[in-house]
């Protein structure tokens, strides 16, 4: 059975690579902040900041709650199974504890390139809608990976 799981992740990972390529598009809530005064883009900017970071903090909790699941059923059935997804669970908590890291410290880059300027809150807000973008790829790239499971409804 693992051997099988293996497989199939492994077959789907080759899948994923570049299949999100349009992913930009599909989280592309900050398309139309880049008109108007600067008060207005800075607004506009933070809007859809909020908006894609409630998206990706609510597919990484569907994420690690899917893999508890897969854990407890795995726990009784199979314990190697088990083991995998905590594992696996393990990753993908660690990757995203570093990720809210490297977000913080790209957008303090241009908080202290442009310190004081007006145009600082739409470049922080710009960085950290980028780095969400990025991650939010990787979600799915998860999310496609382990939906074969048959317990996986992450979206």
């Amino acid at each position: 059975m693992k051997k099988i799981l293996l497989i199939v992740v492994v077959l789907r990972s080759f899948g994923c690579i570049g299949q999100n390529i349009n992913t930009n598009e599909k989280y592309n809530l900050d398309k139309d902040c880049k008109q108007g005064k600067q008060q207005d883009m800075n607004v506009c900017m933070a809007n859809a900041l909020n908006q894609l970071n409630t998206i990706m903090l609510a597919k990484y909790d569907c994420i690690v709650s899917s893999m508890d699941t897969l854990i407890k059923i795995y726990s009784v059935k199979d314990t190697a199974f088990a083991s995998t997804y905590r594992k696996m669970k393990t990753a993908i908590v660690n990757s995203q504890e570093n990720f809210d890291k490297m977000e913080m410290q790209n957008a303090n880059f241009y908080t202290y390139f442009y310190e004081g300027g007006s145009i600082l809150p739409m470049l922080y807000a710009s960085s950290k809608i980028q780095d969400i973008k990025d991650r939010l790829k990787r979600l799915d790239d998860f999310i496609a990976t382990l939906q074969p499971t048959g317990r996986f409804n992450c979206k």
